[in-house]
Order: structure tokens, then sequence, then C-alpha cells
């Protein structure tokens, strides 16, 4: 555990030293977020006091919900991808790394990003829009979106072994988040769609994300409200996460066969 974790650690330092060379990169995640609050300011601003307080917060909510998705879901296939690219596969294989170690520390500088991100929202939310959410709020949230986000790892880990082992575009990805964003909720009212599509709604990831947040965002919450919501997300993870490891393992196990680990 110790050896991992110290791998660990150092993909993330890694990782962060080469995002930090990239300063233009910077300004462009900067601007991204100025963007994001004025937005935010201008479509949530009318209505009363209160009303104006939880829309925001439920903004910042589908915003960050959304981030911890889309980041565990095209991280390693975008990772397995760079490493194809560049030829960097074989060196970490030959060395007494296992793969699943190197797959998983790809994750470490997203997930670090990630948080710090959405802590920031909140303390913007908090800060400049008036919304009353704590600091065991946030520490409860943080938490709930990590839990919640871990289907999505299995999913992408999934993807992953389909560009390792058939040399395909991560189209996968593209379609699973568009999918899981429509049964969300987020954008419109699951009422709205057809009786028999609520079921795909209340088995969706995210839409369980979403649901468990607006609870914790509520310092009165009871745990028992949170138990089927966290049952969900136990089931997807046990069947998703290790069918990922499973597949991911032998499309390494194949592209080892075939000789063909990276891709020019």
């Amino acid at each position: 555990m110790i050896n991992f974790l110290n791998k660990f650690g150092a993909f993330f330092i890694k990782d962060l030293k080469i995002s930090l060379s990239y300063r233009f990169n910077l300004l462009v995640q900067v601007l991204g977020l100025i963007f994001i609050l004025i937005v935010a300011f201008f479509s949530l601003k009318e209505g009363s006091q209160i009303q104006s307080n939880l829309s925001y917060i439920y903004f910042f909510l589908n915003l960050v919900s959304i981030d911890f998705m889309l980041s565990a879901i095209s991280v390693f296939s975008r990772e397995i991808r760079t490493n194809q690219t560049t030829g960097t596969f074989e060196s970490m294989l030959l060395s007494r790394t296992s793969f699943f170690t190197i797959i998983l520390s790809s994750y470490a500088r997203t997930l670090v990003r990630c948080i710090f991100r959405a802590i920031f929202y909140f303390i913007i939310c908090s800060l400049f829009f008036n919304a009353e959410i704590g600091f065991f709020n946030v520490l409860l949230l943080i938490m709930s979106l990590i839990y919640n986000s871990i289907p999505f790892i299995g999913i992408g880990l999934i993807s992953a072994s389909f560009i390792i082992a058939f040399k395909v575009g991560d189209i996968t990805t593209f379609f699973i988040s568009l999918i899981a964003i429509f049964f969300s909720g987020i954008f419109f009212p699951i009422s709205s769609l057809p009786h028999f599509l609520h079921f795909f709604a209340d088995i969706n990831p995210l839409k369980v994300g979403l649901e468990t947040a607006k609870i914790l965002i509520n310092d009165n919450f009871v745990f028992v409200d949170l138990l089927p919501y966290f049952m969900m997300t136990l089931i997807e993870t046990i069947l998703f996460l290790p069918i990922g490891i499973f597949l991911l393992h032998y499309g390494f196990r194949l592209a080892k066969k075939n000789g063909n680990l990276s891709f020019y």
C-alpha cells in the first residue's frame, strides 16, 4: 500500500509539473472559470433572494458533478492514447510497476484538480453569491462526488481497454457522457420524459450523485435518506469497476501478444 501511494504521488508530481509548464493552458482555464462565474451571475440573478441562493448552489453542484464525471470517464483513455503515441508504454510496463498502478496513478492529477476546483466553486458560491453552505457540507459533498464518480471510473477503464486492444478513437466516452447528462435532470425535469425512460434516469450515476448532493446541502438531513443512493452507487461500482479492470488487463495482454502497445 505504501509503495502504491509513493508511486501515486510520483505520478501526480510529474503530471503537475507538466501542467504548470504550459502557462497558456493555465490562462485559458482561468478565463474559463471567469466566464462560468459571469454566466452563473447573469442567468440566475432574477427571482427572490432565497430562490437565487439555492439556484446558485444547484448550478455549481451540476457543474462540479459533470466535471467529476467527465474527468473520471475520459482521463484513462486520454492518458493511454498519449502514452501510445509517444511510445512510453513499453518503458513503464518493463518496470516493476504494475499496469493497474500506472493507470490509476494517471488519475491522480485529475482527481486533485477536480477537488480543488470544486472547493473553489463552493467558496465563490458562498462568498459572492451569498449561498449558505458550511465547511462540513463542503467536506461531505467532496466525499460524495468522489464516491459517486467510481462507476464512471469503471466505464472509463472499459473504454480505455478498447483503445489498447483495437486502436479505436475515444468515441464511447462521448456518447456515454451525453446519455448521462441527458438523463441527469440538469437541463429539464425527468418527469417530462416518457414513463418507461424514468428507469434509465434512476440508475444514472450522475443523477444519483446529484440527488445525494442535494440532500447533503441541507444541514438537517437524515443519513437514512442517503442509503438508497449509496446502495445504487455501490451496485454500479461492483458491476462496472471489476469489468473495467478485467477488460483493461485483457487488453494489455492482447496488445503485448500482438506487439502493438505503441501507435505512432
